[in-house]
């Protein structure tokens, strides 16, 4: 680190006809305490911006500032590599699809539950309607399952409810999930998104 910072340092000083800064020992403590989740294009971002800040030729650690954003991105981008690095090791094919669809599942799971639930306010933060992350949509119940009891609910609302009272309660069965949801065990088995979602947490007792 410290030759890219001193590399940095130069082409900042260079360009802007300023004379070389130092970095004073708890600046060089703040830059190695942080994770640079964005890389060194972060690091170089962030000694230039220190260099222009600084008064005088020596930067301190009031003049280290990250950019949250980048480091949240970059954060993001981390743990993306490391799915993929998992699903490639795998041995799996029709890597695409898959990761696609967990990654669609963990988006409205996960956002639903931030929201407590609320859909309107999921679909604000995720920036597209909720249905588009569902699988296919089967259909609704067979008028014919004997232990279906009628609801007046979308398909969407239906799934919606099932992956979050599967993530709430993750001991439970799928008789217990049936019937606080009102269907058949055979119903929550028809959507993918229920199915994956019972499958990931043990589910199938």
């Amino acid at each position: 680190m410290q030759l890219l910072v001193q590399h940095f340092l130069t082409k900042v000083a260079k360009s802007t006809n300023r004379s070389l800064p130092t970095l004073h020992q708890d600046a060089w403590a703040k830059l190695h305490s942080y994770s640079w989740p964005g890389n060194v294009w972060e690091l170089q971002n962030v000694i230039g911006r220190a260099a222009l800040l600084c008064r005088g030729p020596l930067i301190t650690a009031a003049d280290i500032e990250f950019d949250e954003r980048a480091s949240s991105d970059g954060e993001v981008a981390n743990s993306f590599r490391r799915a993929i690095n998992t699903a490639l090791q795998s041995g799996q094919t029709n890597l695409v699809s898959r990761l696609h669809d967990i990654l669609n599942q963990e988006l409205l799971l996960l956002t639903l539950t931030t929201c407590a639930g609320d859909q309107q306010k999921a679909e604000r933060i995720l920036g597209v309607p909720l249905n588009s992350l569902l699988p296919h949509d089967p259909g609704r119940p067979d008028a014919g399952d004997k232990n279906e009891k009628p609801r007046q609910r979308s398909p969407l609302r239906f799934q919606t409810e099932a992956l979050l009272l599967i993530h709430n309660n993750p001991e439970w069965t799928v008789e217990e999930y049936a019937e606080k949801l009102g269907c058949s065990k055979a119903t929550l088995y028809r959507y993918e998104a229920i199915k994956r979602a019972l499958q990931a947490r043990g589910g199938g007792r």
